[in-house]
C-alpha cells in the first residue's frame, strides 16, 4: 500500500482534520477499496480494481460465490498477494467474507472481514469496535450459509 492514502470514514466519505483531508496507511482501507473499484476506473492503472458491483443483482448460489473468490484471488495475485479467502451468503442480498493476506512491508498476516450487499454493491467493512463486542460477522456462519445455499440450488 502507498502512504498517504485519503483517510475515509466507516460510510465511504473523506476525513477532514482541521482544515485539511487526513491521510492514512491504512491496508484494510485500501483492499476494501480495491474490491469496489472497477477496472478501468484508474486512468494511470486501468487493471486497478476488483469490480465486485458487476454482481449487482446476481442471484446468489455456490457457483456465484465461487466466481466471486475467483474474482478476488486472481486481482490480489496481480499484485503477488496471496489472499485465503473464505466466503459466505447469509440471506437473499449478502455475501460475507475474510481475506486473510500478507502485504509486502507487513510482518503480520492481514486479516480483514468485509460484508457485500447484492443489491446496491456496497461493501462494508467489520469495524475493530465490532470485533471487540464479538460480533465477528464471518465467525459462526458457515453452517447456516451452506444451509441456505442447499435451498437456492
Amino acid at each position: 500500500m502507498h502512504e498517504g492514502d485519503i483517510r475515509l470514514d466507516n460510510d465511504g466519505n473523506t476525513v477532514v482534520t482541521n482544515g485539511d483531508l487526513a491521510v492514512t496507511a491504512d491496508d484494510a482501507q485500501f483492499v476494501l477499496h480495491m474490491l469496489i473499484t472497477a477496472p478501468g476506473s484508474w486512468r494511470l492503472w486501468p487493471s486497478m480494481g476488483v469490480g465486485l458491483q458487476k454482481f449487482i443483482g446476481e442471484r446468489i448460489t455456490a457457483d456465484l460465490i465461487k466466481k466471486i473468490r475467483f474474482t478476488i484471488t486472481d486481482f490480489f495475485r496481480r499484485y503477488s498477494m496471496q489472499p485465503n479467502i473464505t466466503l459466505y451468503a447469509i440471506n437473499d442480498t449478502t455475501v460475507v467474507g475474510s481475506l486473510v493476506f500478507t502485504i509486502l512491508g507487513n510482518a503480520a498476516p492481514l486479516p480483514i472481514e468485509f460484508s457485500f450487499n447484492m443489491e446496491n454493491g456496497s461493501v462494508t467493512a467489520v469495524t475493530d469496535a465490532q470485533r471487540q463486542l464479538g460480533t465477528t460477522i464471518v465467525d459462526g456462519i458457515a453452517q447456516t450459509s451452506n444451509k441456505y445455499l442447499k435451498r437456492r440450488t
